[in-house]
């Protein structure tokens, strides 16, 4: 069965790349930009997932080049991830690496 392809943002194209980051983040506006930046400096799109945060983490995180998924409601941590995997799944996606969006996992870590 063929379905639509959704749209997805030329910076996250799975064509360009096989492997996707996925950050889950909650009330990060502090640390999002950094970790976006090192992930993208990497060569790699990133997929934000804003768990319904009450600064401004959603627009920092679109402002570094991200593709940010706001969820409306607090899903915590591992539920913000898996709509993150769901997410990159159905954009093409055949990696996903996870960070935080606190910086407590280095960008630098991955290895493409």
């Amino acid at each position: 069965m063929n379905r639509p392809t959704p749209a997805v943002p030329p910076a996250a194209s799975p064509a360009r790349c096989s492997a996707v980051v996925v950050i889950p983040a909650l009330n990060e506006e502090a640390t999002i930009a950094d970790i976006v930046l090192r992930v993208r400096a990497l060569g790699l799109p990133v997929i934000v997932v804003n768990d319904a945060s009450e600064d401004s983490t959603s627009r920092t995180a679109l402002a570094s080049g991200a593709e940010v998924l706001d969820l409306p409601c607090r899903l915590g941590a591992w539920g913000a991830t898996q709509a993150g995997m769901h997410r990159a799944l159905r954009c093409g996606y055949g990696n996903v690496v996870t960070l935080d969006g606190d910086g407590q996992h280095p960008p630098d870590a991955i290895h493409a």
